[in-house]
């Protein structure tokens, strides 16, 4: 996350020459505060285009790495290491959303109001050519994100165990978590070759009763078993280690509820003698 700028005109009263033009001059500016971008001197925006833009870019929360949730109805922004709030955004309120120029290929924009920040442009940085695929594929279309909130560090910097962990656990400890969104990530991390730490488990198993879905809690439980069936000992483990968190939100685990074994289970051919 960059930064945003304060917008003095509605964007939809205006033709798209002039919206793409007030989104580049945004990234510009805060780019140019941020020290993302050198100052050209030379560069003369249109005083008409001045005239609607603020004085100065807000600059709070500028260079976290954030979390881009796009869904059908909003856009949410969320600083990955601590979870924190930037801004949330009802698509009806997003008016416009624009790439950088020539220079600035790697960030992207989009205009929308709010009671925070007023109406404003907010300027991320999105390396790799993944600013115009943004742009196109979701922010100008109001589309859905195949992967909301779970952005992965910037640059191709490689991420540590615990970095891992931390970004799991603040995605399912975020307030607004909806059902669809709990189990994304919970299906993400099963095609995934590990076993979630009980740390994860805990925050998945809170978002769950947040949203008050029991029957999640019990199939995500089965899940982590499945996973753990050639080392049967981890999923002990887990259940150790969470058991503190299901006797407080009032979850059983498959086991007590009769579902440790499917009703109708063969013995595992493998296992016959």
């Amino acid at each position: 996350y960059v930064g945003c700028l304060g917008i003095n005109t509605s964007m939809k009263s205006l033709d798209f020459d002039t919206r793409s033009a007030i989104a580049k001059e945004c990234i510009n500016r805060v780019c140019e505060l941020g020290r993302l971008k050198t100052p050209d001197k030379k560069r003369r925006p249109e005083k008409r285009i001045t005239r609607m833009l603020a004085d100065n870019p807000n600059m709070e929360c500028a260079g976290a790495d954030v979390n881009l949730v796009i869904t059908s109805g909003y856009l949410h922004l969320t600083v990955i290491e601590t979870g924190e709030n930037i801004a949330r955004h009802e698509m009806p309120n997003i008016s416009f959303a624009s790439g950088g120029d020539a220079d600035t290929l790697d960030f992207v924009a989009y205009v929308a109001k709010d009671h925070r920040y007023g109406r404003a442009c907010f300027v991320l940085e999105c390396g790799g050519g993944l600013a115009q695929d943004d742009r196109q594929s979701r922010l100008s279309s109001g589309g859905v994100d195949a992967n909301p909130g779970l952005a992965v560090p910037k640059h191709g910097r490689k991420e540590s165990e615990d970095e891992f962990d931390q970004r799991y656990v603040n995605y399912f400890n975020r307030k607004d978590i909806d059902g669809w969104e709990i189990r994304k990530a919970m299906n993400d991390m099963h095609g995934m070759d590990l076993v979630p730490e009980p740390k994860i488990v805990i925050a998945a198993l809170n978002a769950c009763r947040r949203v008050n879905d029991h029957a999640l809690c019990v199939r995500y439980l089965e899940a982590i078993k499945m996973k753990s069936s050639s080392h049967p000992e981890m999923y002990a483990y887990v259940i150790q280690e969470v058991r503190p968190t299901l006797d407080e939100l009032g979850i059983s685990t498959p086991e007590e509820m009769g579902y440790g074994e499917p009703e109708l289970a063969l013995a595992n051919p493998f296992d016959m003698h």
